[in-house]
Protein backbone atom coordinates (compact mmCIF):
# COMPACT_ATOMS: atom_id res chain seq x y z
CA UNK A 1 0.00 0.00 0.00
CA UNK A 2 1.24 3.45 -0.85
CA UNK A 3 1.17 6.18 1.72
CA UNK A 4 -1.74 8.61 1.69
CA UNK A 5 0.64 11.55 1.51
CA UNK A 6 3.36 12.17 -1.02
CA UNK A 7 6.70 11.30 0.64
CA UNK A 8 8.68 14.55 1.01
CA UNK A 9 11.86 14.84 3.05
CA UNK A 10 11.32 18.61 3.14
CA UNK A 11 8.48 18.10 5.63
CA UNK A 12 11.05 17.05 8.22
CA UNK A 13 13.11 20.23 7.87
CA UNK A 14 13.08 22.54 10.85
CA UNK A 15 12.08 25.59 8.83
CA UNK A 16 9.11 23.73 7.31
CA UNK A 17 7.85 22.62 10.72
CA UNK A 18 8.31 26.15 12.08
CA UNK A 19 6.42 27.71 9.18
CA UNK A 20 3.59 25.19 9.49
CA UNK A 21 3.30 25.93 13.21
CA UNK A 22 3.21 29.68 12.51
CA UNK A 23 0.30 29.13 10.12
CA UNK A 24 -1.47 26.95 12.69
CA UNK A 25 -1.01 29.62 15.35
CA UNK A 26 -2.37 32.23 12.93
CA UNK A 27 -5.50 30.07 12.47
CA UNK A 28 -5.00 29.86 8.69
CA UNK A 29 -6.92 26.86 7.41
CA UNK A 30 -5.36 24.17 5.20
CA UNK A 31 -8.03 24.83 2.56
CA UNK A 32 -7.01 28.49 2.38
CA UNK A 33 -3.39 27.45 1.85
CA UNK A 34 -4.51 25.07 -0.91
CA UNK A 35 -6.30 27.90 -2.68
CA UNK A 36 -3.19 30.08 -2.41
CA UNK A 37 -1.20 27.38 -4.22
CA UNK A 38 -3.50 28.00 -7.17
CA UNK A 39 -3.12 31.77 -6.79
CA UNK A 40 0.66 31.40 -7.15
CA UNK A 41 0.08 29.34 -10.30
CA UNK A 42 -2.13 32.08 -11.75
CA UNK A 43 0.59 34.64 -11.02
CA UNK A 44 3.36 32.50 -12.51
CA UNK A 45 1.37 31.67 -15.62
CA UNK A 46 0.43 35.34 -15.95
CA UNK A 47 4.09 36.33 -16.01
CA UNK A 48 4.63 34.08 -19.04
CA UNK A 49 1.83 35.72 -21.00
CA UNK A 50 3.79 38.98 -21.04
CA UNK A 51 7.14 37.48 -22.03
CA UNK A 52 6.79 37.74 -25.81
CA UNK A 53 6.55 41.54 -25.94
CA UNK A 54 8.81 42.33 -22.99
CA UNK A 55 12.23 43.97 -23.10
CA UNK A 56 15.23 41.64 -22.57
CA UNK A 57 15.76 42.58 -18.90
CA UNK A 58 12.03 42.42 -18.21
CA UNK A 59 11.90 38.97 -19.79
CA UNK A 60 14.55 37.73 -17.40
CA UNK A 61 12.68 39.18 -14.44
CA UNK A 62 9.44 37.57 -15.61
CA UNK A 63 11.15 34.20 -15.91
CA UNK A 64 12.63 34.65 -12.45
CA UNK A 65 9.17 35.50 -11.12
CA UNK A 66 7.79 32.37 -12.76
CA UNK A 67 10.43 30.22 -11.06
CA UNK A 68 9.55 31.80 -7.71
CA UNK A 69 5.81 31.28 -8.29
CA UNK A 70 6.38 27.58 -9.03
CA UNK A 71 8.29 27.14 -5.79
CA UNK A 72 5.71 29.05 -3.74
CA UNK A 73 3.03 26.84 -5.29
CA UNK A 74 4.94 23.74 -4.16
CA UNK A 75 5.49 25.24 -0.71
CA UNK A 76 1.76 25.82 -0.32
CA UNK A 77 1.10 22.26 -1.52
CA UNK A 78 3.34 20.94 1.23
CA UNK A 79 2.15 23.24 4.01
CA UNK A 80 -1.57 22.60 3.58
CA UNK A 81 -1.14 18.97 4.59
CA UNK A 82 1.28 19.80 7.40
CA UNK A 83 -1.14 22.36 8.83
CA UNK A 84 -4.08 19.95 8.52
CA UNK A 85 -2.24 17.17 10.36
CA UNK A 86 -0.38 19.35 12.85
CA UNK A 87 -3.40 21.47 13.72
CA UNK A 88 -5.94 18.66 13.61
CA UNK A 89 -8.01 20.67 11.14
CA UNK A 90 -8.69 18.07 8.46
CA UNK A 91 -12.06 18.66 6.84
CA UNK A 92 -14.39 16.54 4.73
CA UNK A 93 -13.62 18.87 1.82
CA UNK A 94 -9.88 18.57 2.33
CA UNK A 95 -9.34 16.14 -0.54
CA UNK A 96 -11.19 18.44 -2.93
CA UNK A 97 -9.16 21.46 -1.85
CA UNK A 98 -6.00 19.39 -2.12
CA UNK A 99 -6.61 17.89 -5.56
CA UNK A 100 -8.57 20.46 -7.59
CA UNK A 101 -6.15 23.40 -7.13
CA UNK A 102 -3.31 21.00 -7.95
CA UNK A 103 -4.85 20.04 -11.28
CA UNK A 104 -5.67 23.66 -12.13
CA UNK A 105 -2.15 24.77 -11.19
CA UNK A 106 -0.51 22.10 -13.34
CA UNK A 107 -2.69 23.05 -16.29
CA UNK A 108 -1.99 26.77 -15.94
CA UNK A 109 1.77 26.30 -15.88
CA UNK A 110 1.93 23.83 -18.77
CA UNK A 111 -0.36 25.85 -21.02
CA UNK A 112 1.56 29.03 -20.20
CA UNK A 113 4.86 27.34 -21.04
CA UNK A 114 3.24 26.16 -24.25
CA UNK A 115 2.22 29.76 -24.96
CA UNK A 116 5.89 30.79 -25.13
CA UNK A 117 7.00 27.70 -27.06
CA UNK A 118 4.42 25.35 -28.59
CA UNK A 119 0.78 25.26 -27.48
CA UNK A 120 0.39 21.69 -28.69
CA UNK A 121 3.15 20.61 -26.32
CA UNK A 122 1.59 22.68 -23.55
CA UNK A 123 -1.80 21.03 -23.90
CA UNK A 124 -0.21 17.59 -24.30
CA UNK A 125 1.80 18.04 -21.10
CA UNK A 126 -1.40 19.16 -19.37
CA UNK A 127 -3.27 16.07 -20.54
CA UNK A 128 -0.42 13.76 -19.53
CA UNK A 129 -0.13 15.29 -16.06
CA UNK A 130 -3.88 14.93 -15.57
CA UNK A 131 -3.71 11.32 -16.76
CA UNK A 132 -0.92 10.46 -14.33
CA UNK A 133 -2.91 11.98 -11.47
CA UNK A 134 -6.05 10.19 -12.65
CA UNK A 135 -4.27 6.83 -12.48
CA UNK A 136 -3.26 7.56 -8.89
CA UNK A 137 -6.85 8.50 -7.99
CA UNK A 138 -8.29 5.38 -9.64
CA UNK A 139 -5.75 3.21 -7.85
CA UNK A 140 -6.69 4.73 -4.51
CA UNK A 141 -10.41 4.28 -5.20
CA UNK A 142 -9.80 0.64 -6.16
CA UNK A 143 -8.08 -0.02 -2.85
CA UNK A 144 -4.41 0.07 -3.88
CA UNK A 145 -3.65 3.20 -1.89
CA UNK A 146 -2.12 6.43 -3.15
CA UNK A 147 0.65 5.62 -5.61
CA UNK A 148 3.13 8.47 -6.06
CA UNK A 149 5.69 6.36 -7.91
CA UNK A 150 7.32 7.35 -11.19
CA UNK A 151 10.14 9.66 -12.18
CA UNK A 152 7.86 12.39 -13.56
CA UNK A 153 5.46 13.01 -10.70
CA UNK A 154 4.52 16.54 -9.65
CA UNK A 155 7.77 17.50 -7.84
CA UNK A 156 9.86 16.39 -10.82
CA UNK A 157 7.61 18.20 -13.30
CA UNK A 158 7.78 21.41 -11.31
CA UNK A 159 11.54 21.01 -10.86
CA UNK A 160 12.01 20.91 -14.63
CA UNK A 161 9.79 23.97 -15.13
CA UNK A 162 11.74 25.82 -12.44
CA UNK A 163 15.06 24.82 -13.99
CA UNK A 164 13.86 25.98 -17.40
CA UNK A 165 12.68 29.30 -15.96
CA UNK A 166 16.01 29.90 -14.23
CA UNK A 167 17.84 29.06 -17.45
CA UNK A 168 15.91 31.77 -19.29
CA UNK A 169 16.46 34.17 -16.39
CA UNK A 170 20.25 33.81 -16.24
CA UNK A 171 21.62 32.10 -19.37
CA UNK A 172 23.18 34.19 -22.17
CA UNK A 173 20.65 35.07 -24.86
CA UNK A 174 22.74 33.18 -27.44
CA UNK A 175 22.01 29.94 -25.55
CA UNK A 176 18.26 30.44 -25.68
CA UNK A 177 17.62 29.84 -29.38
CA UNK A 178 15.74 26.98 -30.99
CA UNK A 179 17.26 23.56 -31.49
CA UNK A 180 15.51 21.77 -34.32
CA UNK A 181 11.94 22.87 -33.68
CA UNK A 182 11.84 24.14 -30.10
CA UNK A 183 13.66 26.30 -27.62
CA UNK A 184 14.46 25.23 -24.04
CA UNK A 185 10.84 25.61 -22.88
CA UNK A 186 9.55 23.39 -25.69
CA UNK A 187 12.12 20.69 -25.00
CA UNK A 188 11.29 20.85 -21.31
CA UNK A 189 7.63 20.20 -22.08
CA UNK A 190 8.55 17.33 -24.40
CA UNK A 191 10.68 15.70 -21.69
CA UNK A 192 7.78 16.06 -19.25
CA UNK A 193 5.38 14.43 -21.73
CA UNK A 194 7.71 11.48 -22.30
CA UNK A 195 8.36 11.16 -18.58
CA UNK A 196 4.64 11.11 -17.86
CA UNK A 197 4.20 8.16 -20.21
CA UNK A 198 6.73 6.13 -18.24
CA UNK A 199 5.26 7.35 -14.94
CA UNK A 200 1.78 6.27 -16.00
CA UNK A 201 3.11 2.81 -16.86
CA UNK A 202 4.99 2.58 -13.54
CA UNK A 203 1.89 3.50 -11.56
CA UNK A 204 -0.38 1.16 -13.49
CA UNK A 205 2.06 -1.70 -12.92
CA UNK A 206 2.33 -0.96 -9.20
CA UNK A 207 -1.44 -0.62 -8.77
CA UNK A 208 -2.06 -3.85 -10.67
CA UNK A 209 0.38 -5.76 -8.46
CA UNK A 210 -1.12 -4.21 -5.31
CA UNK A 211 -4.65 -5.22 -6.29
CA UNK A 212 -3.58 -8.77 -7.15
CA UNK A 213 -1.68 -9.32 -3.91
Amino acid sequence: MAADRRPLTTREKGWAKWLAQELIDAHISPNTISVFSMVFAVIGAGFLLFIADAEPLTKRLLWLGTAAAIQFRLLANMLDGMVAVGGGTQSKLGDLYNEIPDRVSDSLFFIAFGWVSDLTLGFTATAMALFVSYIRAVGAAAGAGQCFKGWMSKPQRMFLLTLCSLFYAFAPITWQGTFWRWGPSGWTLLIICIGCVFTAWTRLSHITRALKS
